[in-house]
């Protein structure tokens, strides 16, 4: 994507990222309704993946902003899971 993304964890109690979701959604911007009223939904790495089920994460995109949670990643998402956090 060409827009910003927020990318987190979801195995860490300590940088979760409950606390991104929550700024992102309090964000105060143009698309803050729009963004807000989006559902967390799944995403896939492949179109293998996609056909297998087997989910990447979730993710809110409205406007030019995106919150992404890779699952099974820990506190350096793009660092042990460089790859997979590029996709999105």
């Amino acid at each position: 994507h060409s827009f910003p993304t927020r990318r987190s964890s979801d195995l860490l109690r300590s940088c979760n990222y409950l606390g991104n979701e929550a700024w992102t959604l309090e964000l105060d911007w143009e698309n803050k309704t729009a963004f807000n009223a989006e559902p967390l939904r799944p995403w896939y790495a492949s179109d293998e993946d996609l056909k297998a089920e087997k989910q990447a994460g979730v993710y809110r995109a409205a406007g030019n902003l995106a919150f992404a949670v890779v699952d099974n990643s820990g506190h350096f998402v793009r660092g042990f899971l460089r790859s997979l956090s590029l996709q999105f």
